[in-house]
C-alpha cells in the first residue's frame, strides 16, 4: 500500500462548486477525492501507525493559514508524457512548501521525491491539446479563489482502493482516525 499526505483546501462554497465541476469533467481522479493538494507522494515501506504519528506532530506545530488560488496553468507530468491543468496558488504557495518539508522528513525521508509545486490539479490528460483549452477558459479573467488549509489526511491507496487512514487538524494536539 502506498501512503499519500493531503490537505483539501476549505473553498468558498461558489468556488468549491466551479472546481469540482471543472474535476468532473476533465480529472479522472475527481470520482476518488475531492479537490486537494498532495504534499507526501506514494510512500511504501512506511508503518502507518509511525506516518499518523508523524502527521499529528507536523500538523499540531503549523497554524491553519490561507492560499489565494490566482493561476491556471498547463503544466508536463513527471512521466513526460501525461500533462495537467493545475490551479496554483499566489499567496500561501510557501506555507505549502514548507508544509511538504515537513511531511517529508523521517518516517517519509526515504521515499521517492519527485519536485514539488503546490497546486490542485483541475484536469489531466495524455495529450497536451485537450487541456489548453481549459487553461485559456480558466485564465481570462484570471481566478481569484481563496481557501483555508486547516487539517492534514493520511490515504492509503492500495491499486483502485483509496482509504483515509488517519487525519489530525493544523494548529492542535489531536488526531482522528485509524493509526
Amino acid at each position: 500500500m502506498a501512503l499519500y499526505v493531503v490537505a483539501y483546501p476549505r473553498f468558498a462554497a461558489a468556488d468549491a462548486r466551479w472546481i469540482e465541476d471543472l474535476r468532473r469533467r476533465h480529472d479522472p481522479q475527481a470520482g476518488r477525492l475531492g479537490a486537494h493538494v498532495t504534499l507526501v507522494f506514494a510512500a511504501r515501506g512506511v508503518a502507518v501507525a509511525a506516518a499518523a504519528d508523524h502527521l499529528r506532530a507536523v500538523a499540531a506545530a503549523t497554524p491553519p493559514f490561507a492560499v489565494d488560488f490566482t493561476e491556471v496553468a498547463l503544466r508536463r507530468g513527471h512521466d513526460g508524457e501525461s500533462c495537467y491543468a493545475y490551479l496554483l496558488p499566489a499567496r500561501g504557495g510557501d506555507a505549502l512548501r514548507a508544509l511538504h518539508a515537513a511531511l517529508n522528513q523521517d518516517p517519509f525521508a526515504r521515499s521517492e521525491h519527485l519536485a514539488f509545486e503546490p497546486h490542485v490539479t483541475l484536469g489531466s490528460s495524455a495529450e497536451p491539446g485537450a487541456l489548453s483549452g481549459l487553461v485559456a477558459r480558466c485564465s481570462a479573467p484570471p481566478p481569484d479563489v481563496r481557501a483555508e488549509i486547516a487539517a492534514l489526511h493520511l490515504l492509503g491507496v492500495d491499486g483502485a482502493d483509496l482509504t483515509d487512514l488517519a487525519s489530525a487538524p493544523l494548529g492542535q494536539a489531536s488526531i482522528t482516525g485509524r493509526p
